[in-house]
């Protein structure tokens, strides 16, 4: 694997822990805390529902990049250097 390849996947590497790092930071909504919130969307889903499920897909997606775009392609890499 030639030195800009690896310096490429390192910085990949690098953002995608630390976006992980800031959506377990995140997911902590102490805003809410303390605070009665009402369903907004059909009578049982509300504002930090949502926002739970939009830092859940968030994850997700950086699992699916972690995955797909750094172990895959360095997997199809190594088999064809040999």
């Amino acid at each position: 694997m030639g030195h800009q390849k690896t310096t490429s996947r390192r910085s990949t590497l690098a953002i995608i822990y630390f976006l992980c790092v800031v959506l377990m930071i995140l997911r902590i909504d102490w805003w809410w805390w303390g605070n009665k919130i009402y369903p907004l969307m059909g009578g049982w889903l509300s504002i930090p529902m949502l926002y739970q499920l939009g830092i859940w897909l968030a994850g997700t997606g950086l699992v699916f990049w972690l995955c797909i775009g750094v172990w895959e392609k360095n997997d199809s890499e190594d088999r064809h250097e040999q």
